[in-house]
C-alpha cells in the first residue's frame, strides 16, 4: 500500500518523520496528531508501507499483545511461533513470530524486550520488518524465511 493509498483509507494525513537514514527509497511517516495514534510510525520503502512500529500500549496485535505485555504471555498466545531474535534490536534482546499460514510467509512480528516485557514492536514484511535501525540499515539481520517459521495472529 502507498502513502496515498493509506490516507484514503485512514482519513489521517501521513508525515514525513526526520530521520537520518531517510532517502528518496525509504523515508518514515506518522500519522497526524488528530489521528489520536501516538508512537506509531510507518517504514515506506520503494513507495509502499513496508511496516509499522509501535511504542504505545494503546495500539495492540489482534490479539492484544502491546507495549508493557509480559513475555510468557507471547509464548503462551503464539506457542511453537516465537524464536530468539537478539539480532534484530539495537537493545539486545527481542524475539520474533514466524506465521504458520503459507500465505504470510512473508510477515514476521519482532518484539524488543526490556525487563522480561515488551518495550515495543514492529510488525511488516520481510526484509524490511528485520532492519533494526530503520531507513539506516536497509540490510537486515539474517531475517529470512527461515527466521520466520514461527506463526503471528
Amino acid at each position: 500500500m502507498s502513502v496515498p493509498q493509506a490516507e484514503a483509507a485512514s482519513g489521517y494525513t501521513l508525515q514525513t518523520v526526520p530521520h537520518a537514514g531517510n532517502s528518496g527509497r525509504c523515508y518514515l511517516v506518522r500519522p497526524s496528531v488528530d489521528s489520536g495514534l501516538k508512537k506509531v510510525v510507518f517504514l515506506v520503502e520503494d513507495g509502499k508501507i513496508q511496516r509499522v512500529d509501535v511504542g504505545s500500549p494503546a495500539t495492540t496485535t489482534l490479539s492484544g499483545v502491546g507495549v508493557s505485555v509480559d513475555l510468557g504471555l507471547l509464548y503462551q498466545l503464539y506457542p511453537g511461533q516465537i524464536q530468539d531474535a537478539a539480532d534484530l534490536t539495537m537493545d539486545g534482546t527481542a524475539v520474533v513470530f514466524v506465521p504458520k499460514d503459507p500465505a504470510d510467509q512473508d510477515f514476521r512480528i519482532v518484539f524488543d524486550i526490556s525487563d522480561s516485557r515488551v518495550s515495543q514492536y514492529r510488525a511488516g514484511l520481510l526484509p524490511a520488518v528485520g532492519y533494526a535501525q530503520g531507513c539506516l540499515q536497509q540490510q537486515p539481520r539474517q531475517m529470512s524465511r527461515s527466521t520466520a517459521t514461527a506463526a503471528v495472529p
